[in-house]
């Protein structure tokens, strides 16, 4: 018995033999070396193979990107007010990309997505003044003594001085070149990483972020 089986054994790979080597002899080696690369690459390509997804990034309006500081000194000597105020204003501003104007192209197929996102900016909303390092660096009240009108004035002042420094600060930051290369560097960086995570069983995915 044992005997049947090993030639049996035997007779069924001589048997696979004669009919790879009748294959190769009929289509041609460069044929069948291509015929087996097909076969291998369409079995990697379903093995690999995923639906992309970017589920609910178009929600996120503001995508922090980059937090930058500014200094501005704001002075009111120019003006008519009674007293006078010089100011050393700190501020910082946030950088975001609004995702909810982004575009997307997937390509199940090739592993790709290419995200259009807008520029980063800085909207007046995301500049924060610390008012506690706030420096006053001259301080006059020209108000006579008994005039009771210098507190009122002099809050009011600090007031326009803040949202001054608030509108200046933005301007400032939003036309610093080296700050928006940053920001746009970082946006980049972020939306990748961000696309990836959401698609963790997508082998080699590839994702290109285009700013318009």
């Amino acid at each position: 018995m044992k005997k049947q089986k090993i030639v049996f054994i035997q007779s069924h790979w001589l048997l696979i033999t004669i009919i790879i080597i009748a294959v190769v002899l009929f289509l041609g080696v460069p044929t069948f070396k291509l015929l087996s690369y097909n076969i291998a690459e369409a079995d990697h390509h379903v093995k690999n193979r995923g639906t992309i997804s970017i589920e609910n990034i178009q929600e996120k309006a503001d995508l922090e990107v980059l937090e930058v500081s500014d200094v501005e000194y704001i002075t009111n000597e120019k003006s008519g007010d009674k007293v006078t105020s010089w100011l050393e204003v700190p501020g910082t501003g946030v950088f975001t990309v609004n995702l909810a104007m982004s575009e997307f192209v997937i390509d199940d197929m090739r592993h790709y997505v290419l995200a259009r996102v807008p520029k980063p900016e800085i909207k007046a909303e995301n500049i924060q003044i610390d008012t506690k390092k706030v420096k006053i660096l001259a301080y006059q009240n020209n108000h006579w003594i008994f005039d009771n009108g210098s507190v009122e004035e002099g809050e009011e002042l600090a007031r326009r001085q803040m949202s001054e420094a608030q509108a200046i600060i933005q301007e400032d930051v939003q036309s610093n070149e080296r700050y928006f290369e940053i920001a746009k560097s970082s946006a980049e960086s972020i939306i990748k990483q961000l696309i990836k995570s959401l698609n963790n069983d997508v082998s080699n995915l590839d994702v290109e972020v285009e700013f318009f």
